[in-house]
């Protein structure tokens, strides 16, 4: 009896290792950010702020998250290109979306204040957007 209340202690008191959820730069990317951890997805929904476009690598957020620089043009960063599954437009307007660069080969328009999963037929095939602000 003895033995066995010393393995328990000994289990009990055994400190574990807690993944932590965190949002990092990428090098050399302006405005791309890795989300990892076990929260993730709450992380990336919430590191988009008022007033941004974000597009996310996963599906319900997470994974890369690239925040939109500027209103009007923008071409995906090249280590974010054909790489977005969701969206949360908080931006200034609704955005259109292309496949390729230069902002040709339309996949369809994002609602201002509409969060989501891109549709199947668009997941990873965005290149370039254009957020109309108003």
């Amino acid at each position: 009896m003895a033995a066995l209340g010393a393995v328990v202690a000994a289990v009990v008191s055994t400190p574990t290792a807690q993944a932590e959820s965190r949002i990092t730069s990428v090098a050399g990317e302006e405005g791309l950010y890795e989300v990892s951890g076990p929260d993730a997805g709450i992380l990336a929904w919430s590191n988009c702020l008022d007033g941004q476009t974000c597009f996310f690598q996963d599906s319900n957020g997470g994974g890369v998250l690239w925040v939109v620089p500027t209103c009007w043009k923008n071409e995906v960063p090249s280590a974010f290109d054909n790489r977005a599954s969701s969206v949360w437009n908080k931006g200034g307007g609704p955005v259109d979306l292309f496949y390729n660069h230069g902002w040709t080969g339309y996949l369809g328009t994002v609602p201002h204040w509409w969060q989501g999963n891109l549709a199947l037929e668009h997941n990873d095939r965005l290149s370039s957007v254009d957020v109309r602000c108003q």
